[in-house]
């Protein structure tokens, strides 16, 4: 399964799914040290660990 906005492959449809409300939803999870934005809490916090690192 191919997303056809950038062509990302997944083995199963649900992951596509999935993927494919990266490109639709508003990314409101914002980390303020950095500035990028997320989708999702989870993804935010594991981009967080990286800050922890420097």
């Amino acid at each position: 399964y191919q997303c056809t906005v950038c062509s990302t492959s997944f083995s199963c449809s649900s992951n596509l799914l999935q993927h494919q409300r990266s490109h639709t939803t508003k990314k409101a999870c914002k980390c303020m040290q950095c500035g990028k934005s997320f989708s999702y809490i989870s993804a935010l916090t594991q981009h967080q660990a990286v800050h922890c690192r420097e």
